[in-house]
């Protein structure tokens, strides 16, 4: 049996649907920023590292090639999902 949809919406337990809300779509965009910026860290500690040190320049190329690659991609996730948080935030606070 499906109910097109949440199930637990024909209930209409606010609570239930808080928590629904914040770990299945909320919780990800956190998640997304915390380990963008995880990653910003990682590449400026080993810029950083790299500057003392020339013989590890393959290191650097790897770590660069990562950063621009995984950022971007990030962005796009929580452009697409920010306006969805947006409107469960307003959803709520309403």
């Amino acid at each position: 049996m499906t109910c097109g949809g949440s199930c637990y919406d024909i209930v209409d337990n606010p609570m239930i649907q808080n928590t629904d809300w914040i770990l299945a779509d909320l919780l990800p965009n956190f998640l997304v920023i915390f380990f963008i910026l995880i990653l910003i860290l990682h590449v400026l500690y080993q810029r950083h590292k790299i500057s003392r040190h020339l013989t590890e320049r393959n290191t650097w190329k790897r770590t660069r090639k990562m950063f621009l690659q995984l950022v971007p991609i990030g962005f796009i996730f929580l452009a697409f999902n920010m306006p969805l948080i947006i409107v469960g935030m307003l959803g709520i606070t309403n």
